[in-house]
């Protein structure tokens, strides 16, 4: 056995995981944090292939690693209540990270 290659280890605990849970499609967090840091020797392509796992998911875990981000919907309340005036109108405009601008107008 090669102790030099950083796949074996990986795509053993990948059987595993897949053995055990046939019907789980998503990666736990401990085995994503051990696939992402192969990235910085390899590139997505061979690490998918190495591994057999989905290049664009890994793509994405390693695009969230460098901005930093992480999922937020589940933060977000899932409804805000404003309270308007009754005299007039009334212009909320609401701007997502995306850049994506919302309007909302009430009378």
């Amino acid at each position: 056995m090669n102790t030099s290659d950083p796949f074996s280890p990986i795509a053993k605990e990948l059987a595993k995981f897949r053995n055990s849970n046939p019907h789980t499609r998503r990666f736990p967090l401990a085995l994503w944090q051990k696939i992402v840091p192969l990235a910085q020797e390899y590139t997505v392509s061979e690490i998918s292939h190495r591994l057999q796992i989905s290049a664009g998911n890994l793509s994405r875990r390693i695009q969230r690693l460098k901005t930093n981000k992480r999922p937020t919907s589940s933060k977000l309340p899932l409804l805000v209540e404003f309270p308007l005036p009754a005299s007039r109108p009334c212009i909320m405009e609401l701007e997502y990270p995306s850049g994506v601008k919302v309007r909302l107008f009430a009378q």
